[in-house]
Parts: C-alpha cells; structure tokens; sequence
C-alpha cells in the first residue's frame, strides 16, 4: 500500500494527538479553501485505506505504517 508524505504525517498526528492533524498545516501551504479541502481528502484516503477508523481513530494497520 502507498501512503503519501502528507498521509504518514496525517497518521503522525493520529498517533501523537489522537485527533486529526491541524487545519493550520494545510491551509498555509494552499490556502484556505484548498488546504480545508485536501485535508479531507488525506482524511478520506486514511480511511479508505483502513489506516484510521470512522471515529478517525487510527487503527492497528495505521500504527504498523509508522513503524
């Protein structure tokens, strides 16, 4: 399974905060109506991949990727 820098960072975030990463670290590189948008769509891969639940919290699968 791929996962993308920002994913691994997203998981990161899962992993240390137990939350979703900030909005602040996308909306500094896009903008803010973009940086809203791609931090769903990392979001949405997570849990398409199997990496965070539906509670967005990560998973077992999640926790190996970081390893």
């Amino acid at each position: 399974m791929t996962v993308t820098k920002a994913q691994r960072e997203a998981l990161k975030a899962y992993a240390n905060d137990l939350e979703a990463p900030d909005y602040a670290d996308y909306s500094d590189r896009a903008g803010p109506a973009l940086g809203w948008l791609n931090r769903e769509r990392v979001i949405t891969a997570l849990i398409s991949k199997g990496l965070i639940d539906a509670d967005q919290k990560i998973t077992d699968a999640g926790r190996e990727v970081l390893r």
